[in-house]
């Protein structure tokens, strides 16, 4: 008996704009818990909403939104960044 297996794409479904509000929301609340490696996946989860909020017109609301959320982030992530380079937390790789 043969059984038909479907093949897996190379380019997964692009996230909703509520997927997408709801990943860079658990990513900060990650960071700010001090989980390790949450501050890599917020930046990768930010740079995935801007890639798939790009085909969105400029005035759309999930834009907006991340327009507004993105300095927070950025301002998370170089502030933990300037705290392990003064040496005032371990870096994620050595915990």
């Amino acid at each position: 008996m043969v059984v038909a297996t479907r093949k897996k794409s190379a380019h997964p479904a692009r996230p909703t704009p509520a997927q997408l509000y709801d990943a860079v929301y658990w990513g900060m609340f990650r960071v700010e818990s001090g989980r390790p490696d949450a501050e890599l996946c917020l930046a990768a989860t930010l740079l995935r909403a801007w890639l798939a909020l790009e085909e969105l017109p400029a005035d759309s609301e999930p834009r907006q939104w991340l327009r507004n959320v993105s300095p927070v982030c950025v301002e998370m992530l170089e502030s933990l960044r300037d705290r392990r380079v003064s040496g005032d937390t371990a870096s994620c790789i050595e915990e």
